[in-house]
């Protein structure tokens, strides 16, 4: 069985507090290593969003090898898998 990517939005918004308190323990974007300020507001370019190293809509998940890490949204979106640039629906901020 293949899990369901964040299957409700308190697992999705759990999932974005551990990686949230991760930068806060100084990790950076995983694209750029810049540090990510989580208090910069979406939708600015540099605001946090959680990146899935496999995305979803290629068969990714919130378990296991998939790892969650943060990113800002403007390199999310750089590498984006979607034809139009945007990042998939589970990425966003906190709250």
């Amino acid at each position: 069985m293949i899990p369901i990517p964040f299957a409700t939005k308190a697992i999705r918004d759990q999932a974005r507090r551990r990686v949230a308190q991760r930068v806060r323990a100084g990790e950076p974007c995983c694209f750029c290593a810049a540090p990510v300020d989580l208090t910069v507001p979406w939708p600015d370019p540099w605001s946090f969003v959680v990146d899935h190293h496999t995305p979803t809509s290629h068969g990714g998940h919130d378990h296991g090898d998939n790892q969650l890490r943060p990113a800002h949204k403007q390199c999310n979106e750089r590498r984006g898998n979607q034809p139009d640039g945007t990042v998939g629906r589970n990425s966003g901020t906190l709250g």
